[in-house]
């Protein structure tokens, strides 16, 4: 019934604002650490948001996959994927270069 109504029209732009937060103690100190993406359509390239949010990550991603000789043999979870030395700076700098930058504060609480 919605996917009729979540489709964009021709010259109808959108959005992806997310945010994540997540809050706990590390060494017995209390921290929150905040993941910021706002990001919009890109009329130069014609790319919609969510698009450029979650294809150029895909893509980035197998990139940073093929590239790197860490990775055990066999199947990798996605989630597993963070845990790789340098794969969410890989990831990271690959959007960033796409102009899809994600901000990161951190606070003691």
């Amino acid at each position: 019934l919605l996917f009729d109504q979540w489709k964009l029209h021709k010259g109808e732009e959108d959005m992806t604002i997310m945010r994540i937060v997540v809050e706990g103690s590390m060494n017995g100190v209390r921290h929150q650490f905040v993941c910021d993406l706002h990001d919009e359509y890109d009329p130069i390239s014609n790319v919609h948001s969510m698009a450029r949010t979650t294809g150029y990550a895909a893509s980035v991603a197998l990139r940073w996959l093929m590239s790197s000789e860490t990775l055990k043999k066999g199947v990798t979870l996605p989630e597993k994927l963070a845990l790789e030395d340098g794969s969410v700076d890989y990831i990271l700098a690959g959007l960033a270069e796409r102009n899809v930058n994600y901000k990161f504060t951190h606070k003691l609480l």
